[in-house]
């Protein structure tokens, strides 16, 4: 994590250093606002201590708007609010599978460098903080239980001086699938932080694609175990 955060703080001083250097072109371009929608799909998972340190990924979704401001010709701020999947999946055993689901509503404040490869194509690198608040969560359990079961047969024999009846009784074992589920936030805080990296290519100015990197800063756990949540996601989305 600490080689994280030194990548994202010389991040920040690159761009810095070469908004700088623009601060006079910046004065000759009128400022431009802008809004879009985003959606996307990829994994998150939730990174820390036992059990978290065994967990695998889930499908992480993505929807929400962004309003983009211009800078200058190559820098802009980038925000918006966003519905967004994450959580992680665990087998404690051979016969027990849980499933986490936590959803948020997230905030993110990026600063974008951007560059045109071509007339219609533009390459950008965007970095910065998000916030998120989580709005609601289900924690599914299944495990597989073993019941027994009896079943009493009674057989009665006659001849010809008495009657003879006879019980038997038989046990039976079966694995049955057992699910129980739960609010997701009685484990986990609400509130959750962290950075967020991305690069877009947009096609047009108006269609964008892209890849994002969300890593929590913000132990989410409400024990004491540490768990930050980490998400890689692939977004497409449309400038108006």
């Amino acid at each position: 994590m600490k080689h994280f955060i030194s990548s994202c703080i010389l991040a920040f001083g690159v761009f810095f250093g070469a908004f700088a250097q623009e601060t006079e072109e910046a004065a000759l371009t009128p400022n431009r606002l802008g809004v879009g929608v985003r959606m996307g799909i990829g994994a998150a998972y939730i990174d820390g201590d036992a059990p978290f340190d065994d967990s695998k990924p889930i499908i992480n979704l993505n929807v929400g708007a962004a309003v983009t401001y211009d800078l200058s010709p190559n820098f802009n701020l980038e925000s918006g609010l966003y519905y967004t999947k994450k959580g992680y999946y665990y087998e404690p055993s051979s016969k027990e599978e849980v499933t986490c689901n936590l959803y948020y509503l997230q905030l993110p404040i990026m600063i974008g460098y951007k560059m045109s490869i071509s007339q219609s194509l533009d390459l950008a690198f965007k970095v910065g903080p998000y916030a998120a608040y989580g709005t609601n969560g289900k924690t599914k359990i299944k495990q597989m239980i073993t019941k027994t079961t009896q079943s009493t047969t009674t057989v009665q024999s006659t001849d010809s001086e008495k009657t003879t009846t006879t019980t038997t009784t038989k046990e039976t074992k079966n694995e049955v699938e057992e699910t129980s589920t739960n609010d997701s936030f009685d484990s986990f805080k609400r509130f959750d932080a962290g950075a967020k990296v991305a690069i877009d290519f947009t096609i047009k100015k108006d269609f964008l694609i892209g890849i994002t990197y969300e890593h929590g800063l913000t132990n989410i756990s409400d024990n004491n175990a540490d768990a930050f949540n980490r998400s890689l996601a692939l977004m497409i989305g449309f400038n108006f």
